[in-house]
């Protein structure tokens, strides 16, 4: 269950005889949420424009998917959110602006955070620094600003970790960063040549995806010594 900051409130409750669970949202009326075609679904959170997220099952229950209802006011059913690529996804935090993250399965099984901004569903793992030894499990809730609050494994010390992913600013030190490490691998300029700045990769930072090239060119920067 969630409450939203304009107490809109959403969860899952029985239907008559018990049987299945259905998502529900309070918000300017209540509302039944229906399923994505299977018997049931639950909602996890609801943002303060009345759009819920959730998990329901599939038409035939074969699978759970997250889910994304806009609210309301659209007048449009809950949307199948699909999945990395595996079988099941769950949606866990949705922002104002209607960003949503969650889990779901890749089409190798394993299970990694994703983030959906409205074109698609994206796995977090992708968006961040490699050379951190992150993999992102999951991701429970992400605010206004977009920063994600997430579980991931870390490799350089073995266990799990709580962490807040915080997307990267196009600053003016990060991109002459890019541009001089462009340069050096165009072999236009040798790496003496001018002072790096004070840029260095933080742990939980992920790149905003509109960035999307920028964020290519820094996972080419060879590993800081």
């Amino acid at each position: 269950t969630s409450v939203s900051n304009d107490n809109g409130f959403a969860g899952y409750s029985d239907l008559p005889g018990d049987s299945v669970q259905h998502a529900f949202l309070l918000y300017l009326g209540t509302y039944d949420l229906g399923t994505l075609g299977g018997s049931n679904s639950r909602a996890t959170a609801v943002n303060a424009n009345g759009a819920v997220v959730g998990v329901s099952d599939i038409v035939g229950n074969v699978a759970q998917h997250a889910f994304l209802y806009e609210g309301p006011l659209t007048g449009t059913p809950m949307r199948d959110l699909g999945t990395l690529g595996g079988t099941n996804s769950l949606a866990r935090g949705i922002n104002t602006a209607g960003h949503v993250v969650g889990e779901a399965e890749t089409t190798e099984g394993d299970l990694h955070a994703f983030l959906d901004d409205g074109t698609g569903m994206r796995d977090i793992n992708d968006l961040i620094n490699p050379r951190l030894g992150f993999t992102v499990w999951s991701a429970a809730a992400i605010n206004d600003v977009g920063q994600i609050a997430a579980i991931a494994w870390n490799s350089n010390t073995s266990g799990f970790r709580a962490i807040r992913l915080t997307p990267i600013l196009l600053t003016f030190d990060r991109l002459i960063d890019a541009v001089i490490d462009l340069l050096v691998e165009k072999k236009l300029l040798k790496p003496a040549t001018l002072a790096r700045s004070a840029y260095v990769a933080q742990n939980l930072e992920v790149t905003c995806t509109h960035l999307d090239e920028f964020n290519r060119l820094l996972l080419k920067l060879p590993a800081k010594k």
